[in-house]
């Protein structure tokens, strides 16, 4: 085994559990290194020094899970590819008790600003985003967590009442959603949201810092003294035509006043990703037709569990759902997208929105519709018959090519996330009965190890 079937082995281990922003790098001393971002923390794991052992992308795979801390084995196939065998919480009984919704399941957080009736079983139109990810449902991504746990899932629940508030907007986040208005919305949406804010370089004759304009009122024989207001207010008085940085940035954001203000080199990088979907002969089709971020509510009718989903894009005939992936190795990108689907379990989200678009049409034929919605659109989705799932794939980085791939309800892989997703649902209810708002403990009873639940590390 070669050093890049290593890294390969170690790459698609850590996107196995949801690591990114993992790169390679070699060290002036000891074993080259990959660096990866889990749970917001940066962090690195070194590879083995010898590469020719058979056994060596095994260790490899399983110095990962010990340092996320994964539970699992791993053991050779006859092929050598290694196959994971994770512990699991136990599938709750199948005759387990159910919830009977209220007669408001869905009592509002706060005022819809399209429509006043709040969150009851519907499709909305323009709903505020941050009033969708506060609809106490269960929703796709947080089926992700459920998954994991029912206390990982708890813990980020409405229900926890200690959780962590914090704002955690970053430029990362604000670029993202740039990226999705400008592809999902269109150009003039993007550009009445956004603006470039000023560069420096932009504006060389700009007088920046009290040194110079200090420097200037010197050149002009003036006082020099006092705060930087006293000085600029100095300047301009005396020559109306000096260029003031401070004022230029005031000025400008009063223009833009309501924007967010993004580096010109990012806009032309948005832009750059939209273009490329837009010229696309099929893709660029993914995003027209339709309306966009469009939420739907409804009661599960097995369980009666409150459900949520948001579809980036409702087509009358499909779900359009825009994802970006990372290749850092430079994988074939048909193997690189169906490892993102596998490791971020998209498949999940395809088979709920899926059920949700069923839905969504039934919403439509009884009127349970609420915000502005485009003329005509409603009758076409009433007509349009069985929706299909679309992801659009586009690359990070200086290379933003765009993939389409549809997810049918005829894979095997649809029918194994159809399955998972009734699990979790009954999962929820079961939780929800047992305990309510309180933790949801992990009821699993003490067991013994077994050796075979050990990874092969252990002996070292």
């Amino acid at each position: 085994m070669n050093n890049r079937e290593i890294v390969e082995a170690v790459t698609d281990e850590l996107q196995r559990h949801g690591a990114t922003e993992i790169e390679y790098a070699t060290a002036k001393r000891g074993h080259p290194r990959i660096w990866f971002t889990w749970e917001d923390e940066r962090k690195w794991i070194v590879l083995p020094g010898s590469t020719s052992d058979r056994r060596a992308h095994l260790n490899a795979r399983s110095a990962v899970r010990k340092i996320l801390g994964v539970q699992g084995e791993v053991s050779s196939e006859s092929n050598g590819t290694p196959k994971v065998k994770r512990s699991r919480a136990p599938k709750p009984d199948p005759e387990c008790p159910t919830i009977t919704p209220g007669p408001d399941p869905w009592a509002p957080l706060q005022d819809f600003k399209a429509e006043p009736q709040g969150f009851a079983p519907g499709l909305y139109f323009g709903l505020d985003e941050t009033a969708y990810h506060a609809a106490p449902a269960l929703s796709a991504s947080s089926m992700k967590w459920l998954a994991v746990s029912t206390m990982d899932y708890w813990a980020r629940s409405w229900m926890n009442e200690a959780r962590d508030e914090a704002d955690d907007d970053s430029d990362a986040k604000t670029l993202g959603s740039a990226y999705h208005e400008r592809v999902l919305m269109g150009r003039d949406s993007f550009q009445a949201r956004y603006a470039a804010k000023l560069i420096p370089e932009d504006h060389p004759d700009a007088l920046r810092t009290a040194d110079e304009i200090r420097e200037r009122l010197k050149a002009l024989e003036l006082p020099r003294g006092g705060s930087k207001a006293d000085l600029v207010a100095r300047l301009v008085e005396a020559d109306s035509q000096a260029i003031i940085w401070d004022t230029l940035v005031s000025e400008h954001e009063e223009y833009h006043a309501g924007k967010t203000l993004l580096h010109p080199e990012s806009i032309a990088r948005i832009e750059l990703a939209a273009a490329v979907i837009e010229k696309h002969p099929e893709l660029g089709k993914a995003f027209s037709g339709g309306a966009p971020e469009v939420s739907c509510f409804w009661p599960d009718p097995e369980t009666g569990v409150p459900l949520k989903c948001r579809f980036d894009y409702l087509k009358p005939r499909a779900v359009s759902d825009l994802k970006t992936f990372s290749n850092p190795l430079g994988k074939p990108v048909d193997k690189a997208v169906a490892h993102a689907v596998a490791s971020q379990r998209y498949h999940l989200q395809a088979a709920h929105y899926l059920d949700g678009a069923a839905v969504a049409v039934e919403h439509a034929r009884a009127g349970r519709v609420f915000g502005s919605v485009p003329e005509g659109f409603l009758e076409r989705l009433i007509a349009g018959g069985d929706h299909r799932f679309l992801f659009v794939f586009q690359q990070t980085g200086i290379a933003p090519l765009a993939l389409g791939r549809t997810f049918e309800r005829g894979l095997v892989t649809a029918q194994i996330a159809a399955n998972k997703v009734r699990e979790l649902i009954r999962l929820f209810a079961h939780c929800r009965e047992v305990y309510g708002d309180d933790p949801w403990v992990e009821d699993r009873p003490i067991a013994a190890f077994d050796d075979a639940e050990f990874p092969l590390y252990i002996g070292d």
